[in-house]
């Protein structure tokens, strides 16, 4: 089972460097992403989704429950603060759960794994999917995406590579990214999804698909080195 992904949002190092050693203990968790600030994290989170979020309140620019507002996806969240008189208006926007510094490891683990329980009953929740109805050429087409190799954006389209064939449609690479989650294909690049099925070979900057070679993006190299092996262990 590929780790759960999260990102820390604080302006202390000291809450980082708890938080980062606390999640280096458990191996179904990575930390992909560090932010001091919350605007640089919605940035972020708009290409890379996450499933969970460490959260302060009191942030420079953009404070931690006016953030959660904001956000298109919903990651589980936990809000990490010293201050207690947040608590309500926290659980009033659904996070996950609250903590107060400084934070016990037992207390963190308890958090952690309420948002594990949480993600496992949406999982169970979602159907699987093995096809996308995409528009293209003018005709709506069933794409089976045991077929799909993988996918590149061309500004607001999308051009799928197939097994036979290749079509060009109308989505964005976050649009398609969505609909694609929890199958096979997974985003490795701001312009590229990839179907793991038919991974060649991962370098340190590609990833090779029946001898084409796919840019790996920079923000996406810590989540694929803990991803891809589980996947490539499953194909």
């Amino acid at each position: 089972m590929k780790p759960y992904t999260c990102i820390i949002i604080d302006d202390e190092l000291g809450a980082h460097r708890v938080l980062q050693n606390y999640i280096s203990k458990l191996n179904e968790w990575v930390c992909v992403k560090q932010f001091f600030n919350a605007l640089e994290a919605y940035q972020f989170l708009k290409e890379v989704p996450v499933d969970l979020i460490f959260l302060d309140i009191n942030l420079p620019e953009l404070d931690g429950l006016a953030f959660i507002k904001m956000l298109q996806h919903s990651p589980q969240i936990v809000i990490t603060s010293a201050y207690s008189e947040y608590a309500v208006d926290g659980f009033d926007l659904d996070v996950s759960d609250y903590l107060l510094k400084p934070i016990r490891f037992e207390r963190f683990l308890k958090a952690t794994e309420k948002a594990k329980e949480a993600l496992l009953l949406k999982t169970q929740r979602e159907v699987k999917v093995t096809h996308i109805d995409v528009k293209a050429d003018g005709q709506l087409h069933r794409v089976l995406l045991s077929d799909v190799q993988y996918m590149q954006s061309i500004g607001n389209y999308i051009k799928i590579f197939l097994t036979t064939k290749n079509l060009i449609t109308h989505f964005t690479t976050s649009e398609m990214e969505e609909r694609l989650k929890g199958t096979s294909l997974i985003r490795v690049h701001k312009s590229f999804i990839v179907n793991t099925s038919y991974i060649q070979h991962v370098g340190e900057a590609t990833i090779e698909i029946h001898k084409t070679l796919i840019p790996i993006g920079k923000t996406y190299k810590r989540y694929l080195d803990s991803v891809l092996p589980n996947f490539l262990n499953q194909n």
